[in-house]
């Protein structure tokens, strides 16, 4: 997975949706102090508008920034999900990054479960297959 090859990058507008919360903005602003995250614009003004008729802000320069910079798209969002892939863009999911976490020995078994139960107990469902597949060490 490239995504975990390289630090992550959101656009300016992903940045402005996330850091209205001070408590959100200092610890963004913490992370690209550390290099970890960066706040990168796109070039593309007209495929952002385009995409802009059928997703949000932070989609469409997402989609946009992950197109012309060739990365991966971080997302869950189905509509977002299902554009970019049309587009050639490689989707990566909540749960790839936690299967990532988990097998790389980032984050513990308990705490990996942890997680899917918080995530089960949201608005976001995980199958007992996907949970399974998580949960696989090789």
């Amino acid at each position: 997975m490239k995504f975990f090859t390289h630090k992550t990058v959101i656009p300016i507008e992903v940045y402005e949706e996330i850091s209205i919360e001070e408590k959100d903005k200092r610890f963004l602003d913490a992370q690209i102090e550390t290099r970890s995250l960066e706040v990168m614009t796109y070039e593309n003004k007209l495929l952002f508008s385009e995409l802009n008729i059928l997703l949000d802000k932070g989609e469409s320069a997402s989609i946009a920034l992950a197109l012309e910079k060739n990365l991966p798209l971080l997302t869950d969002k189905k509509k977002g999900r299902s554009v970019a892939q049309n587009m050639g863009i490689e989707i990566i999911g909540r749960i790839g990054v936690l299967r990532f976490l988990y097998r790389n020995g980032k984050i513990t078994k308990k705490r990996t479960e942890e997680i899917l139960e918080k995530l089960n107990n949201s608005s976001f469902r995980v199958s007992k297959k996907l949970v399974d597949m998580v949960l696989k060490q090789s």
